[in-house]
């Protein structure tokens, strides 16, 4: 068949989002699932051939898309999540690095039989942790707050860093000889450090004042954005090659701690481009992969993949962390959170080709071994890094934990109900007098608003799974639902019905409808409960222990609105998508005109 490009782009574009939809429901890891269908649709099938597809833009595509991942994962970096542990991710992007990087390089040299040049160059690429594959882990994980912000900050700082590192020693190789790679490393270093962090402050302080002046609107805020980054990746390339990785991560650090303007929407629509991005690329990369590649996979390859694995992580966090207050069972955590991502995947296809071109032996099998240590830690950790987290007692408490926006009377009542059923409640009060009040009932309380990007980051969400929005406006309501379900998933958030539907039941727009799941019934709305409080309705819990409690609740049901009920020792919302039906041993919490 006649090779078709864009049918070879579609090809790639719907088998990335199909493998990530696959990975959500079986709960594999997402890059696995990638890698082995880019290999299936590549060398495989021979469907797709990346090189014939992009052509000269194959390299300088995969490196903006990187870039742009990097820039978000930087964008998720606030420093009040790391205080507390400051001292234990600079010892781990420090010692950590440097051991990790000597450490595979021997291995590298008397496992794999590499030469000392090609030995530092694998060893440097390798240094990199994958945030592309760490973040999305930490969700499955769920470990306890501090290891996760330990763990996402590592993998966020190490790709630059690794990268930067692969290719000084890339360039040195090219240059020929131990001396003049020495120098160029030192030379490529220092400038990498000067101009990556001046171009980094310089993008995002241009990027700054122009939005605290309005200059630009807000449909272009985030294509702005967007165009910004690249150009600061561009320009710190030019300067020293794939410096620009450092630059961008250091803009987004940068914005993210920033008070001068509000980057919550931006950091939104990051988040979704970047699960596109990785989508496509490691189908890519993994499409390019040759058969006679694969074939050079041999028992030394396996050998060199458990001792990156089981020996030189371990050493490389127990040595950089020693002395200080990170618990053993915390290093055993954090030294079985090392999977390689994106960046490993594009540098080694990069620097394999370029060195294959320049006559340098062994060149092929540079990649083979990257691609295999991708493969083989993504798949270790991804399935194993929850059970050993449960093993060592690091994993967050229970998700049956409820976030309710609202302040009011009746959802501080509710609040109460459910915290007497033994479940952890949070209410977030926008109002100062309210929050004193909700304190006052014994709950938990945040200042602040529910349909606030910040709100929603300085949370603490350890044992919480879902959200409740009983604001008295329908925007608040949309909007929190809306930030809430990237915490949560959105079949875990729930809001009031707006009051479109009070005068038409079905007639919510459809944009209303994906955010958040609607409490109760489409006529409940936050008037219509107001009206039902303020004629002396109460919030009451009814045990349904006996088949007599069961009658009677049933026969007074048309007089209550049933919202939250227990069954099998776990916390159900009542919604419009999921009709109530009372059974035996149910514990109902409801509110009832009296």
């Amino acid at each position: 068949m006649e090779f078709s490009p864009l049918l070879g782009l579609v090809t790639i574009i719907v088998v990335g989002v199909l493998s990530q939809w696959l990975a959500w429901r079986t709960k594999l890891p997402a890059i696995l699932l990638l890698l082995m269908a880019g290999f299936a649709i590549g060398p495989g099938l021979g469907l797709v051939s990346p090189n014939e597809l992009f052509g000269q833009m194959l390299f300088p595509t995969v490196s903006v898309a990187v870039a742009l991942i990097l820039f978000e994962g930087g964008m998720m970096l606030r420093i009040p999540t790391i205080s507390e542990s400051r001292d234990i991710v600079v010892r781990m992007v420090t010692i950590g690095v440097v051991l990790t990087w000597t450490l595979t390089t021997a291995a590298a040299w008397w496992i794999l039989g590499f030469r000392l040049d090609l030995a530092l160059l694998i060893g440097a690429m390798l240094v990199v942790t994958g945030p592309t594959v760490i973040i999305p882990l930490l969700r499955q994980v769920r470990p306890k707050p501090r290891l996760g912000a330990i763990t996402r900050w590592e993998g966020i700082i190490n790709d630059p860093i690794g990268a930067v590192l692969a290719v000084l020693v890339f360039e040195g190789i090219l240059a020929g000889g131990f001396q003049a790679m020495t120098l160029r490393m030192i030379e490529g270093l220092a400038v990498t450090v000067v101009g990556a962090t001046a171009l980094a402050v310089a993008g995002a302080a241009i990027l700054i004042f122009a939005l605290k002046r309005h200059w630009i609107p807000d449909f272009l805020e985030s294509p702005a954005t967007l165009a910004t980054v690249i150009a600061v990746f561009a320009a710190s390339n030019v300067i020293q090659k794939e410096s620009g990785l450092v630059a961008v991560t250091l803009m987004g650090i940068i914005l993210a701690n920033q008070n001068f303007v509000k980057v919550g929407h931006i950091v939104e629509f990051k988040e979704n481009l970047r699960v596109l991005l990785i989508s496509t690329l490691f189908v890519v990369l993994a499409a390019r992969i040759d058969m006679a590649v694969v074939s050079q996979i041999s028992v030394w390859s396996i050998v060199f993949l458990l001792v990156v694995i089981f020996v030189i992580r371990p050493l490389s966090i127990f040595v950089s962390t020693a002395g200080t207050e990170l618990s053993w069972k915390s290093k055993v955590f954090v030294s079985m959170m090392a999977p390689r991502g994106i960046v490993a995947a594009a540098i080694a296809s990069l620097f394999s080709y370029e060195l294959a071109n320049q006559g340098v032996p062994m060149a092929d099998q540079l990649l083979t071994e990257t691609f295999l240590v991708i493969t083989g830690t993504v798949a270790f950790y991804g399935l194993l890094a929850r059970p050993i987290a449960e093993w060592l007692g690091l994993t967050q408490a229970s998700d049956q934990g409820i976030v309710i926006a609202g302040s009011h009377s009746w959802a501080i009542k509710i609040g109460k109900a459910l915290d007497s059923l033994g479940y952890e409640v949070e209410i977030i009060a926008q109002d100062a007098s309210d929050a004193t009040a909700a304190r006052h009932a014994g709950l938990q309380v945040q200042h602040g608003s529910a349909a606030s990007h910040e709100v929603v980051e300085e949370l603490d969400l350890t044992g919480f799974g879902k959200f409740v929005s009983l604001s008295a406006t329908d925007e608040v309501n949309l909007l929190a639902t809306t930030e809430f379900a990237e915490a949560f998933g959105s079949e875990h958030v729930y809001r009031l019905a707006s009051r479109e539907m009070e005068v038409e039941p079905g007639s919510e727009p459809a944009v209303a409808r994906r955010r958040g799941r609607v409490l109760f019934n489409e006529r409940v709305t936050y008037d219509e409960v107001n009206r039902l409080f303020r004629r002396g309705a109460e919030i009451q819990t009814v045990e349904l222990t006996s088949d007599e409690a069961l009658r009677e609740f049933e026969a007074q049901i048309d007089d209550t609105i049933p919202m939250f009920y227990v069954r099998d020792e776990r916390l159900w919302i009542c919604s419009t998508d999921q009709n109530f039906t009372p059974r035996l041993g149910d514990t109902v919490v409801c509110a009832v005109e009296t």
